[in-house]
């Protein structure tokens, strides 16, 4: 081959590598540019996880919704292609997001079961005072009016427990207690004023106004024990859910830093770990 066209070649491929290496700047100011976008569209639902995670657990419909909705963002295989260090974050939020998902019905049924409870306690406490009053005009024994009036106090107690029951830092563990342990003692001296108890020194009511008021006051009862025995009976994955909404709330947090800081084309911070699940109340 003439020397001169080796020569032309030569220049030729030095032209293209020195294009190429011109052009590589530009490319990667693409391919960051591209990464910040995608940092930018994933941090809407990062900085409303925490929010919505929260709504869930109190058995908010709308929250389960929107979580649905937000899901798709946290097993984007594509978004986090080139985000090794926020994978382990990605991972657990998706994983906690599903666990809130799965029990959607059981915090949505105890929510609304607390709720029943409460408008429920106000008839619940008027029958238990009626039922003190025929025992005073009867001329019960000290004993009998003592129950009829701690009837009273635990119609009251209960509705407050129903209340407190999701606190503002998750599970009330003393309403928790309180509701299972007022449910039974309610039950059980209710019924020994009807039928009467030795141990408790309390005779079977007679037929009459006060026997009348027991079973109206049973009546009233029975519904509000249902409701919270429905409770209880989803206890554990009310637990399970706070220590999922728990650790949404930390890790939501700092995905939204990550990203945040990402989008605005500045390093982003260290990601800080999820809260433990012994941090997340529970119930005793």
């Amino acid at each position: 081959m003439p020397q001169c066209m080796l020569r032309r070649r030569g220049k030729l491929v030095l032209v293209c590598v020195m294009l190429a290496v011109a052009a590589l700047p530009g490319c990667w100011q693409l391919d960051a540019r591209a990464q910040a976008q995608q940092a930018c569209l994933a941090l809407v639902p990062a900085s409303h996880l925490p929010r919505t995670a929260e709504g869930a657990f109190a058995g908010d419909p709308r929250a389960f919704e929107a979580l649905q909705r937000m899901l798709p963002a946290f097993t984007d295989e594509a978004l986090y292609a080139k985000r090794d260090e926020l994978r382990p974050l990605r991972d657990r939020i998706g994983a906690d997001v599903q666990m809130l998902l799965a029990h959607k019905d059981a915090l949505i049924q105890v929510r609304q079961a607390l709720r029943e409870v409460d408008r429920a306690t106000a008839g619940l406490l008027e029958a238990a005072e009626k039922v003190t009053s025929e025992q005073l005009m009867a001329g019960a024994a000290p004993t009998e009016l003592v129950a009829g009036q701690q009837l009273a106090m635990l119609s009251q107690r209960l509705g407050k427990s129903a209340v407190s029951f999701f606190g503002t830092s998750g599970l009330d563990p003393e309403a928790v207690f309180l509701l299972g342990k007022d449910d039974k003692s309610f039950q059980l001296i209710l019924t020994a004023l009807m039928d009467g108890n030795s141990e408790f020194r309390l005779r079977a009511a007679k037929a009459g106004p006060v026997r009348d008021h027991l079973l109206k006051l049973q009546k009233a009862f029975d519904p509000v024990h249902q409701r919270l025995a429905q409770t209880v009976g989803h206890l554990q994955q009310i637990v399970d859910a706070r220590k999922a909404q728990a650790r949404l709330s930390s890790d939501g947090i700092a995905l939204s830093n990550a990203l945040s800081a990402e989008c605005a084309g500045t390093p982003a911070a260290p990601v800080t770990p999820a809260v433990s699940a012994s941090a997340a109340s529970a119930p005793r």
